[in-house]
């Protein structure tokens, strides 16, 4: 991955925010960068540095609009920075505490005059002053349905057995488990109330969590360690109330979303009040970068620049903390040139601010959308690097108000989700809900992530949307017609395979060799080595696991071997074959002599990176007796 450094470092807003949007439209400039210039600033003091600094480079000028006889007032920036902190001594060498490097991009709110979106990035490209021009549509949290809660207390029947069903006194837990994990009439395997139960009176550390949304209120279930305010516009904006939160000004189309989004996630456990957080035990930091439903674009990207540690304007701090996983449940259309839409999928701005908190060590997880069409050029559910969810109903089915596409990853339930949340739009009148969206399957999976990423805290952005993706199952959603051609990604999420699957992994046991009788009682091995030793086969086969026994469909493993010590990354090696089980039983294998390894392998062709396998249970140790005697 590209680990380019950006920042949104400018937000001139030239038109209300309130502004009809046929009438102005937010852009994103990316200036022609013929300077760097290098800054040394302490850690403490490094937003304030650089924020002055971008003042000091930054002008006006007014440029045509086309050919309308108009003219836009924009920032023009040629300098780069390069933020070096105050020197470090590690491992005997000297080295800056932090460094960053800060690109000239401006965000701007500006009139149409009657131009088309592509008109305005063609006029504007036609001054000479940037190096790339995106339009942007407001940032909106997807449109949800709700309806006041009304919760049954069902006993009986298949759907409520296991033993987690009595797990939490949470008023509301077993309706929320139904209605969370069901599909028709038995329990469907997405395994989240079994990972769940794995943290319950444990003293590991409190799941990390980050909402960026609207409408946050406060809630006695649902706890915010901070809150930070990236909103722009209006007299409520992060200029004015740099730590406020809650829906400011007018409040009555407020509908508690962020409320509802980090609830899912993160409500408190046993506490007799509420829903249960899939992560319950939580230090939940909410983010304000859209108000009461929709926002700039830009204030979504500032938000993920100040988490990765960039400064952005009107904070006189960055996020220091532990990094975690973040949950965006909103998104906006772009438009931009179609070169850049391979590399830059979602926008130049808006991908490079996600590779910025990714590089950071952030694990980020957005919602795919509620438009029932195809995911595309929509930020930030088409981002390079994200975990996108799509929201299924009750039968396991696509959702009919669903996103779906290539760019979405795995689908969660998102149909009668109970949340807390606003339903009468007074941020005091916060109360159980019904709620339907890919805005709330997406809480569902950040949720997944971050409990389990209690267990493991090394688990990262590549291993969580690997393993996600290896343990889901059904990518057809029972033959929904819309994920005909892998438009479903890879299909539900099975949240106990998934735990499982990271457990194996941060034990170094995710993909195996062993011996093939190894797992099988003494009884079987030796009716193995009756029926089948003249061929040599029972004692000199082994088992092949890939991603603890799992396949996704659609994707090869092609496994190779190399000399004991040898670095596939740079050696040459041998191909074995190429499989598309998660289990294998090989004969051609040597474990004393060489090493393996494997690469999943796609109809495009085969990733770069190489999972090497442990080999240990394939040892001449680990030979089960009956192959010894």
């Amino acid at each position: 991955m590209k680990k380019l450094i950006i920042a949104s470092a400018l937000s001139v807003v030239f038109a209300s925010a309130h502004a009809d949007e046929n009438d102005h439209i937010n852009v994103s400039l990316i200036h022609k960068a013929t300077n760097t210039e290098v800054v040394s600033v302490s850690k403490a003091n490094v937003a304030h540095s650089v924020n002055r600094l971008v003042e000091r480079d930054t002008e006006t000028r007014c440029v045509p609009a086309g050919n309308t006889g108009g003219e836009w007032c924009v920032p023009v920036r040629d300098t780069s920075i390069r933020v070096l902190g105050e020197m470090t001594v590690q491992n005997g060498h000297a080295a800056p505490s932090l460094e960053r490097s800060i690109r000239p991009i401006s965000s701007v709110k500006l009139e149409r005059h009657g131009l088309s979106d592509q008109e305005m990035i063609e006029a504007l490209m036609a001054t000479g002053l940037f190096e790339s021009v995106e339009v942007h549509y407001n940032m909106k949290n997807f449109k949800m349905q709700s309806q006041s809660a009304d919760i049954p207390f069902l006993t009986g029947g298949i759907i409520h057995d296991g033993p987690d069903y009595n797990l939490f006194d949470d008023e509301y837990y077993k309706a929320q488990r139904l209605s969370m994990y069901r599909v028709g009439d038995s329990m469907m395997s997405s395994g989240i109330a079994s990972v769940m139960a794995r943290g319950q009176g444990s003293s590991l550390p409190k799941a990390k969590m980050f909402v960026i949304d609207g409408g946050f209120s406060d809630s006695e279930d649902v706890p915010y360690s901070r809150g930070v305010n990236m909103v722009s516009w209006g007299d409520t904006s992060r200029e004015f109330e740099p730590d406020n939160i809650t829906p400011r000004g007018d409040v009555e189309s407020c509908t508690g979303h962020g409320l509802s989004a980090a609830g899912v996630m993160g409500a408190t456990r046993d506490n007799e009040q509420g829903v249960a957080g899939v992560a319950g035990n939580a230090d939940v930091m909410a983010l304000r970068a859209l108000n009461c439903g929709d926002g700039a674009p830009y204030d979504t990207y500032d938000a993920n620049d100040w988490l990765s540690g960039i400064p952005v304007q009107y904070h006189d701090d960055v996020y220091e903390g532990e990094p975690g996983v973040v949950n965006m449940s909103y998104g906006g259309s772009v438009t931009l040139d179609p070169s850049l839409e391979e590399e830059f999928p979602c926008g130049y701005s808006g991908q490079l601010s996600i590779d910025n908190m990714q590089g950071a060590g952030f694990i980020p997880v957005v919602a795919a959308g509620n438009d029932s069409k195809e995911a595309k050029l929509i930020s930030p559910a088409t981002c390079k690097d994200v975990i996108t969810v799509g929201a299924m109903d009750q039968n396991g089915r696509l959702a009919s108000f669903s996103n779906y596409g290539h760019a979405v990853d795995v689908f969660a339930p998102g149909v009668q989700v109970y949340a807390e949340g606003t339903p009468y739009g007074m941020p005091e009148d916060v109360q159980m809900r019904v709620v339907n969206g890919t805005s709330f399957a997406t809480p569902i999976v950040s949720g997944l992530i971050a409990e389990t990423k209690r267990h493991f805290p090394e688990l990262n952005f590549k291993m969580a949307e690997l393993l996600l993706k290896q343990t889901a199952f059904d990518p057809m959603l029972n033959n929904s017609p819309n994920c005909e051609g892998g438009k479903c990604g890879a299909g539900r999420i099975d949240g106990e395979e998934f735990f499982l699957a990271v457990e194996a992994w941060s034990n170094g046991r995710l993909n195996t060799i062993s011996h093939a009788l190894s797992g099988v009682s003494e009884d079987e091995q030796k009716w193995y080595v009756d029926n089948f030793d003249a061929q040599g086969m029972a004692c000199e086969s082994y088992q092949v696991d890939f991603f603890n026994g799992h396949s996704k469909l659609g994707d090869t493993y092609k496994v190779v071997s190399a000399a004991k010590g040898t670095d596939f990354e740079t050696g040459s090696f041998t191909e074995v074959g190429q499989y598309t089980s998660g289990s294998v039983v090989l004969s051609d294998i040597d474990p004393e002599s060489s090493d393996y390894a494997f690469q999943v392998c796609t109809e495009d062709g085969c990733d770069d990176e190489f999972y090497e396998f442990n080999t240990q249970g394939a040892s001449a140790d680990s030979r089960p007796a009956v192959c010894t005697g």
